[in-house]
């Protein structure tokens, strides 16, 4: 999985927060990890049970400047049950990059809710990840954005 791929999947899905552009690739050169990625990043925006008209635009709007407008749409509108989405990854950094890339769509600006919170749960248990790796991902990928945003 490339730097390309993981970024347009975190970018896509973190809509509330401003994003820079994102590299175009096209549609077919998106890869299977990709998509789990993409996959995942747009399950995490809707972990509070609910993707709002504001975030699916600018979801859109960032995946059409990357130039998977229409498989990003098409994601939206059959998002997959995460079960499905994370299974069969073994890789342990896959595991940690998967999980790193949820909290990180679901942190954006504002700490994760309690609904966001049990998301997280489920992810790290799909994931094979005990608690205490958990928070560590958590520390490390916080304080990355933190420096980002000056806070």
């Amino acid at each position: 999985m490339g730097p390309a791929a993981a970024g347009a999947a975190t970018s896509a899905a973190a809509a509330a927060a401003p994003m820079p552009p994102l590299p175009a690739i096209g549609s077919s050169s998106v890869s299977p990890d990709a998509m789990r990625l993409l996959r995942l990043a747009i399950s995490a925006a809707g972990a509070d049970g609910v993707v709002t008209d504001e975030e699916r635009t600018a979801i859109i709007e960032q995946a059409r400047s990357a130039g998977v407008g229409e498989i990003v749409e098409a994601e939206l509108a059959h998002t997959r049950p995460l079960r499905e989405i994370v299974a069969g990854v073994t890789d342990a950094n896959e595991r940690a990059t998967l999980y790193v890339l949820a909290f990180t769509v679901l942190r954006g600006d504002e700490q994760p809710t309690g609904a966001e919170r049990i998301y997280l749960a489920q992810l790290a248990n799909l994931l094979g990840l005990d608690a205490a790796e958990a928070q560590r991902l958590e520390r490390s990928a916080a304080a990355s954005i933190d420096s980002e945003t000056g806070v």
